[in-house]
């Protein structure tokens, strides 16, 4: 009999201090002890939160505990198939995370906004079977009007540095970069995934640049965090061709926010 944990990411409700999410489904089953066996497996399937099979998904197996001279890898990546099912072999007996990506499918990551992540307690010779559904989520879109080019200018002189950060945390407190996606000549266009009809704390520190929100307030290092909530779908952008959200042309949900950079 296997190990059997499916783990159901759901709409949660986010705000500045805290997330909470309504319900995380997990069944389980008894484990399934294979006499003699001094490492053990993990395997499952990866599904979106209208049950289709996720092709493709990284998968991040990594260990919790112990950690302490434990020796080898700690962390196992693997990729789903086309039948969404992934397997990590020969772990030795710990606890794991198992956290699968798919954000260019628009799927949120269970080990950064899931109330309880994916995990598993792993015996010597166990098949542990873990099944995650990871929940469809929502883009939030910054862009940074740079007219000037004053930071390719900074970048330049700082071995292409970035001069400036943008970050959101998530559930657990994980800060996550947002990733450029595509930049003219009068600016730039950042992007993260989040949570739908959520509230999320956005940070943007200035560094030494001079920046200003679109009513023309000064952004400062110290200041509190934005509130940028992720939308449903009822209201939707299209990301350029290659970039964006599924790297393909197509209305994404997303949230819009600007500023400007004045001067260094």
């Amino acid at each position: 009999m296997n190990t059997n944990n499916t783990y159901l990411l759901v709409r949660p409700w986010l705000t500045l201090s805290a997330l909470a999410i309504t319900a995380i489904t997990a069944a389980a089953q008894g484990p399934s002890i294979k006499p003699g066996g001094t490492t053990g497996q993990i395997s499952g399937t990866v599904r979106d939160d209208a049950g289709v099979p996720v092709a493709g998904a990284q998968v991040l197996v990594g260990r919790t505990f112990p950690i302490v001279g434990v020796t080898g890898a700690r962390a196992f990546n693997t990729v789903t198939d086309a039948q969404g099912r992934y397997s990590v072999a020969n772990l030795s007996a710990g606890s794991y995370k198992i956290c699968p990506s798919a954000a260019d499918r628009q799927l949120l990551d269970p080990c950064l906004w899931a109330a309880k992540q994916p995990l598993v307690n792993l015996v010597a010779g166990q098949n542990a079977v873990v099944n995650v559904a990871l929940e469809t989520g929502s883009y939030v879109q910054v862009r940074v009007d740079d007219p000037g080019a004053k930071v390719a200018a900074v970048e330049n002189q700082n071995s292409g540095v970035r001069p400036y950060s943008l970050s959101i945390r998530s559930t657990h407190g994980t800060p996550i970069d947002l990733d450029e996606m595509a930049r003219d000549k009068n600016g730039r266009n950042y992007w993260v995934l989040v949570p739908k009809a959520t509230d999320v704390a956005l940070k943007f520190d200035p560094g030494q640049m001079n920046v200003s929100r679109q009513d023309g307030s000064k952004v400062s290092a110290t200041d509190a965090s934005e509130t940028v909530r992720g939308l449903d779908s009822a209201t939707a952008i299209t990301p350029p061709a290659g970039k964006g959200p599924g790297a393909a042309p197509g209305p994404v949900a997303a949230t819009f926010l600007r500023f400007q950079v004045n001067y260094l």
